[in-house]
């Protein structure tokens, strides 16, 4: 295992010094706004959260209604295997057709 890519989540916030809470570039996608603030740790998990904005946000010429994450890696990995374990939502944040 390779600690620079590793994380037990152990502690009460992200790691900033392994982990972006936050895309570089990117704002988000159309409906979804990328915010450090849906991004938390506790009890040994990393926890990211979508949920609708109460009111919808204007970035640039994009609209926003949805709270969404983007969390990253620092380091860059050009080869490798990568496991993870997670729990997604039903029904997609992003999914057009439910979540007018």
């Amino acid at each position: 295992m390779n600690p620079d890519f590793s994380d037990e989540f152990n502690g009460t916030e992200l790691d900033k010094s392994k982990w972006l809470d936050h895309h570089p570039t990117s704002k988000g996608r159309p409906r979804g706004l990328f915010m450090p603030s849906q991004v938390s740790i506790s009890d040994g998990f990393l926890h990211v959260i979508g949920e609708k904005m109460e009111k919808d946000t204007v970035v640039g010429n994009v609209t926003f209604s949805k709270k969404s994450w983007c969390c990253g890696i620092k380091k860059i990995a050009q080869f490798g295997c990568f496991t993870s374990i997670l729990k997604a939502p039903y029904p997609p944040i992003d999914n057009p057709e439910i979540n007018k």
